[in-house]
């Protein structure tokens, strides 16, 4: 929308693309028409970035991306943080994201793994592109280019010299609509994930297996729950105290390291007291994915 205070892109010379189709709903079609549209021109560019429209770019982003592709790399990810709020729901998302965004890309990188996509801040030569960008990716456009990229031995470089931060319902009643996005379009992607993830085994290409690997894996959030669950029953004398020790503990060490290293600011830490709650919200979301079967269906984010 326009005003005499924000007149729109337009008036700053950008090119603006507009898509209306109400059956083909989505980002990933709405990705795959501006590719289509780029690629119709006389000169397609050396690269691609994706940035939503609600999102805050870090000042040095498009120089680093452009580093990076300017030395051959062909997928690059940045650390996707969450935006301002001071609401508990959002100040659990940027520990959350910490955690998944930056701390285990981190890790990866350490070991000479590829990152998976995280769907803002991702950037790609502009053959990796055309891969990344097929259309028809479904919910989670992210987690689908991911496993394209990998299928055709595409790497993805995690950056964490800058970053990105989007927008985050700041209550539980906008964030359903959401993680059940997200959930929904990760449920859908969990067969295709596994049978790429062996496939690239087979071909001895285990490094670009592990990021299909995560996008089959389950959510932090409910890693937690399991693992409390299974504690439960050796207390009692049933199953293997060590074996149930050894999965908490795992999970406390992930948390614990990967928090102490990205520093998170006090205020941030104090939202932790009300996990149970976020924990209790990831499960309905969950429940209703089990018992309602995903449509598949892309539905935007109140932003109340």
């Amino acid at each position: 929308m326009t005003s005499p205070k924000n007149p729109g892109p337009r008036s700053l010379s950008v090119d603006v693309l507009e898509r209306s189709n109400t059956r083909l709903v989505g980002k990933s079609y709405a990705l795959a028409y501006a590719h289509a549209a780029i690629a119709r021109r006389a000169s397609p560019p050396d690269g691609v970035v994706v940035v939503d429209a609600d999102t805050l770019v870090d000042a040095t982003f498009f120089r680093v991306i452009g580093e990076d592709l300017a030395r051959g790399v062909q997928a690059i990810q940045v650390y996707y943080r969450a935006g301002t709020g001071d609401t508990e729901l959002v100040r659990l998302r940027r520990l959350a994201l910490l955690l998944v965004h930056r701390a285990r890309p981190l890790g990866y990188g350490r070991l000479g793994i590829g990152s998976g996509l995280k769907g803002n801040g991702m950037a790609f030569s502009w053959g990796a592109s055309a891969v990344a960008m097929a259309p028809g990716r479904g919910l989670t456009e992210d987690a689908a280019a991911t496993l394209a990229l990998a299928a055709n031995g595409i790497p993805v470089l995690f950056e964490p010299r800058t970053s990105v931060a989007g927008f985050m319902a700041p209550g539980y009643q906008n964030a359903r609509t959401q993680d059940s996005r997200w959930e929904t379009g990760r449920h859908l992607l969990i067969p295709s994930a596994l049978a790429t993830a062996f496939r690239l085994v087979l071909r001895g290409n285990w490094r670009q297996a592990i990021p299909c690997l995560e996008v089959a894996s389950l959510p932090l959030s409910l890693l937690i729950v399991l693992a409390g669950l299974g504690a439960a029953p050796p207390i009692v004398g049933i199953g293997s105290p060590a074996l149930a020790l050894l999965a908490s503990g795992s999970l406390v060490s992930y948390v614990t390291l990967g928090l102490g290293a990205g520093r998170p600011c006090r205020e941030d830490l104090k939202a932790l007291r009300t996990a149970p709650w976020f924990l209790a919200h990831k499960l309905r979301i969950h429940a209703g994915i089990v018992v309602r079967r995903p449509s598949g269906v892309w539905q935007r984010t109140s932003r109340g």
